[in-house]
C-alpha cells in the first residue's frame, strides 16, 4: 500500500490536487495523509499568542481537514483509500520533513498555488519551497482548476547532464506501466549535439525505461526554456510532465521565471518533480 502525503491550505487548488491524486491511484488502495500547517495564523499575531489561541487554531484546522476528507469521500463515491489527518503549527517545510523522516512516504502532492499566491509566477511560493527542500521523494504538482485525466501521454524533460538511477524514476516508470503510456523524452537545447557524458546518460535512460518505449524529442531553444517547453506542449499535448530539480538546472530557472504573458500560457498539466540523487 502506498502512503501519499497531500498538503492543503483549504484552497480550491489544494482540493483539486487531493482529488487528482485519489483518482490517479483509484485502482491501488493507498493511505492518504492530509497535512495542514497553520503557522501563518500563529505568526500573524503581533504579540505573543496563548496556548488557548493555538489550540483554537488547531481545532479549526482539524475540522477543516475533516471536512476536506468527507468531501473527497463523497466526490469519489466509492473508494478503498484510507485517510489520516495531520495538523501542525510547524512551518510547512518542517512539517513535511518531520513526517517524511518518520514514515515511509511514496509521494508528496500539492497544488501550484494557494490562497495568497500571485498569478504572475509559474509556481506559488510554498510550492517552490517544497521543491527546493524536499528532494528525496517524488512530488506531484497539480495546476489550478484541472479535471482529472488518466495520464496516457507523459513527458520527461531532461538535459542528460546527470545519470538517472532506477530508484529515482521508479514512480514515473510505474505510472507509464500502469496506464500503458509511452514516455516522450524532451531535450531543449540550441542544437542536438551531446557531450560524451550526455551520450552515456541518454543511453542509460533509454535502457532502464525501455519497457515504456521512450521517444526522443529535441526542441530548439527559443527565447527561454519555459517558452520552448510551453510551445511543445501546445503542439504535442501531454497529460503529465516530469522534471528533476537541480540547484543550477533548468527546472530552477523555469520555476523562478516570471510569466508576463496571459495566465493561460502557464503550463496547465500535472507535473512530477523527480527525486534528486545527484
Amino acid at each position: 500500500m502506498k502512503t501519499i502525503l497531500v498538503l492543503t491550505d483549504f484552497s480550491y487548488n489544494a482540493y483539486s490536487a487531493l482529488f487528482y491524486a485519489a483518482k490517479l491511484f483509484e485502482d491501488e488502495p493507498s493511505q492518504f495523509i492530509i497535512l495542514n500547517s497553520f503557522e501563518d495564523d500563529v505568526v500573524s499575531y503581533s504579540t505573543s499568542i496563548s496556548k488557548k489561541e493555538v489550540s483554537n487554531f488547531y481545532q479549526k484546522a482539524k475540522a477543516n481537514c475533516l471536512a476536506v476528507q468527507h468531501k473527497l469521500i463523497g466526490d469519489l463515491e466509492t473508494t478503498e483509500h484510507t485517510f489520516k489527518i495531520k495538523v501542525t503549527s510547524l512551518s510547512l517545510i518542517k512539517a513535511v520533513k518531520q513526517i517524511t523522516n518518520k514514515k515511509s512516504i511514496d509521494l508528496v502532492v500539492m497544488g501550484t498555488r494557494g490562497k495568497t499566491d500571485s498569478n504572475n509566477v509559474f509556481l506559488g511560493s510554498n510550492s517552490f519551497k517544497v521543491i527546493k527542500k524536499i528532494q528525496t521523494i517524488p512530488l506531484l504538482i497539480i495546476p489550478n482548476e484541472i479535471d482529472y485525466v488518466a495520464p496516457r501521454k507523459i513527458g520527461l524533460a531532461t538535459g542528460f547532464k546527470n545519470k538517472y538511477d532506477i530508484s529515482q524514476i521508479e514512480f514515473l516508470l510505474g505510472l507509464t506501466k500502469r496506464f500503458n503510456t509511452d514516455l516522450k523524452v524532451i531535450y531543449i537545447s540550441m542544437d542536438k549535439k551531446f557531450s560524451e557524458n550526455q551520450k552515456a546518460n541518454f543511453n542509460h535512460l533509454f535502457k532502464i525505461a525501455k519497457h515504456c518505449n521512450p521517444e526522443f524529442n529535441w526542441i530548439p531553444e527559443s527565447a527561454s526554456k519555459y517558452e520552448a517547453l510551453q510551445e511543445y506542449i501546445e503542439k504535442e499535448p501531454l497529460d503529465m510532465l516530469a522534471l528533476t530539480y537541480y540547484k543550477h538546472g533548468f527546472i530552477n530557472s523555469l520555476f523562478r521565471e516570471k510569466v508576463v504573458k496571459d495566465v493561460s500560457r502557464n503550463i496547465s498539466i500535472p507535473f512530477i518533480v523527480i527525486p534528486n540523487t545527484a
